[in-house]
């Protein structure tokens, strides 16, 4: 019996997407070129995309924010870098409840200490973290 791309179960697709894009400095470009193969590709290159993002200003977390397809696809691993706002780092944040791992690189975020309720919802944050470790 053949088996053809086609007849791949969804499970054995998505492995073979993400090794394809592992250990590679054109990783994303990989999985977008997944994305545009066929519709069958699509949604496992997708869901491999968007499990870990990195944001490095407040233009591409609005971008992700503003996203229809990011509802589709839950956020596992999120890094934050230094040149995000404290309320938009956590919009960004309470949008991925499927969150595993956070890191915000480069010391605090832009208004930290003047964004009380960004504080708090920091702070829980980090201690859900630290509880379901």
């Amino acid at each position: 019996m053949t088996t053809t791309i086609e007849s791949l179960p969804t499970e054995l697709l998505t492995e073979i997407i993400r090794e394809a894009s592992l250990g590679c400095w054109t990783g994303v470009k990989t999985l977008k070129s997944c994305t545009l193969v066929c519709k069958d590709w699509r949604e496992p290159a997708e869901r491999t995309l968007y499990g870990s993002l990195s944001f490095r200003n407040d233009k591409s977390a609005q971008a992700w924010l503003a996203s229809t397809r990011r509802a589709h696809f839950p956020v596992k691993k999120l890094a934050m870098y230094r040149y995000i706002h404290s309320s938009l780092g956590c919009q960004v944040i309470a949008a991925c409840p499927a969150l595993a791992k956070l890191d915000v690189f480069g010391g605090n975020l832009l208004g930290w200490r003047s964004q009380p309720q960004a504080q708090s919802v920091a702070l829980a944050t980090l201690k859900y973290f630290i509880t379901c470790d």
